[in-house]
């Protein structure tokens, strides 16, 4: 009787084992099913030209809908005014504050790596970012590592360049001037003369305001290995590094602006002139300036301006390090989810309909479909009355995104061909390290902001300046940065043979 009793109690005892078991795994199950259902929240920074978005909160809403259902994540995103961008983010970034993605700029690429301010992406880009790595293409994607880890990622737009002149297309017929392509910056002497003679109180060439003017860099396709102290001739076909600035083609190419600027062809104002290039051309000011020339610039640029222009082409295109590096995505330390931050990324590469979100809004709202294949702004809606407006080539892959009205269909197909097609500089994927050099860099930009725009602007008389211009950088440093960059660029040349 007694071992019946027992053996009751014991059955008891177990069953209410088995239902507290029991009970604990269904607790336990729930809990965890419930955290898998809980959506992840990125805080996403990205800067604009222009004001913040007014509808941004309706355009992040859109974008919510669809990351929910893919990567069950949803974005809290800043667009930031580029005015206010670098203190907001150095902010965000010294405080601690939550902050998953951001893009990083030029120069501003290494330093966030050498403080740490930016993780290693190589593990994250293998399991979540295989959208990511074919988009961008592993030629583009070196232009991110350092010390031989990824850290950032261009965005997909157009990577390389070549240069020229843009010419007024009405003025290039009526003088039968050819836009075949010249072999120097001396070459359009004669362009600018056949205008002048013609049209004495026309000014012909513009150039955009800044501290610095890049004609002359440009003309002579370097390789400026980021910051224009040191760079490689050649479109980075050599791998010498050299003070430009001491170079007798850098003399001559000022004294070709000089010759230009005396005898009134370029701008009288141009050392102080504040003005884009786009506000004058529509006022008729100018008949042509400088600048990069790709597959769609052309057309893009006549869309901008409101004047048809043709090219006369200088430069063949090239991409160097620079090129990728102007703006390139990371993820900060701050992330507490980087695999859900490389998810989101990944979708900014491949997922069109987020890229269309993000780059022009909400259709019917902010965007409609043209009959040819673009977009344009809504019946009633134009560029100032606009409520969204973005940053198509920073926000992942312009490339699966619309067309604006004005451009071809085609454009980006070709613009793809363009990146594909255009020499790579030799130390393409080179990223120089400057930590040890930040006084002598602080010193040399102080005297390039002293003589750089009115020597290469044609204001100041070469002959006279440029050599107290090379004695300063000199002074300021100039040799040691050299050294320590070809130092470093031999250095990767061995591990990336």
């Amino acid at each position: 009787m007694i071992r019946k009793r027992l053996s009751c109690i014991a059955l008891l005892v177990a069953t209410m084992f088995s239902f507290s078991a029991c009970s604990t795994k269904s607790k336990n199950t729930s809990e965890v099913q419930a955290q898998k259902e809980t959506p992840t929240e990125l805080t996403i920074a990205s800067f604009t030209l222009s004001d913040t978005p007014k509808d941004l909160q309706l355009v992040q809403d859109e974008v919510n809908k669809i990351t929910l259902e893919k990567i069950n994540a949803k974005i809290n995103w800043q667009v930031i005014p580029v005015g206010s961008w670098t203190q907001k983010i150095n902010l965000m970034l010294a405080s601690g504050e939550k902050l998953d993605l951001l893009p990083v700029q030029g120069a501003n690429f290494s330093s966030s790596v050498s403080k740490g301010q930016i993780i290693a992406l190589d593990d994250l880009l293998d399991k979540y970012g295989q959208g990511i790595k074919e988009a961008v293409g592993q030629d583009y994607l070196k232009a991110g590592r350092i010390n031989g880890k990824q850290y950032a990622v261009p965005p997909v737009k157009s990577m390389a360049s070549g240069y020229g002149l843009k010419i007024r297309k009405d003025y290039a017929s009526k003088y039968n001037i050819s836009t075949n392509k010249v072999n120097s910056l001396e070459d359009f002497t004669a362009i600018f003369k056949t205008i002048k003679d013609k049209e004495p109180d026309t000014t012909i060439l513009l150039m955009q305001p800044g501290k610095t003017l890049t004609i002359v860099d440009r003309a002579a396709g370097l390789d400026l290995l980021g910051d224009g102290f040191g760079v490689l001739l050649n479109g980075g076909a050599d791998l010498k590094v050299v003070d430009w600035f001491e170079t007798p083609q850098y003399a001559a190419m000022l004294n070709t602006v000089r010759n230009w600027y005396t005898s009134g062809y370029i701008m009288k104002d141009v050392a102080t002139n504040t003005q884009p290039i786009s506000n004058l051309l529509k006022a008729g000011k100018g008949v042509a300036y400088f600048g990069a020339i790709t597959a769609n610039t052309a057309a893009s640029e006549s869309l901008t301006n409101g004047v048809e222009l043709v090219e006369i082409p200088l430069i063949d295109a090239f991409s160097t390090s620079s090129n990728a590096q102007q703006v390139q995505w990371a993820i900060p330390l701050n992330s507490k989810t980087p695999d859900k931050a490389m998810q989101f990324l990944n979708l900014m590469y491949t997922d069109s309909k987020v890229v269309n979100l993000m780059d022009y809004g909400i259709e019917g709202k902010h965007y409609v479909k043209t009959a040819e294949g673009t977009i344009d702004y809504p019946e009633g809606i134009n560029a100032k009355t606009q409520t969204y407006s973005n940053m198509p080539f920073l926000l992942g892959n312009q490339f699966i995104s619309y067309v604006w009205k004005g451009g071809s269909v085609d454009a980006y197909k070709r613009e793809a061909e363009f990146n594909k097609a255009a020499k790579k500089s030799k130390a393409m994927g080179f990223s120089f390290v400057a930590s040890s050099v930040q006084t002598e860099l602080a010193a040399l930009n102080s005297v390039t902001d002293q003589y750089k725009v009115g020597l290469e602007s044609g204001t100041l008389d070469p002959v006279k300046v440029l050599p107290e211009f090379i004695a300063k950088l000199k002074t300021a440093g100039i040799d040691k940065v050299i050294a320590e960059k070809q130092k470093q660029l031999d250095e990767w040349i061995k591990t990336n043979k």
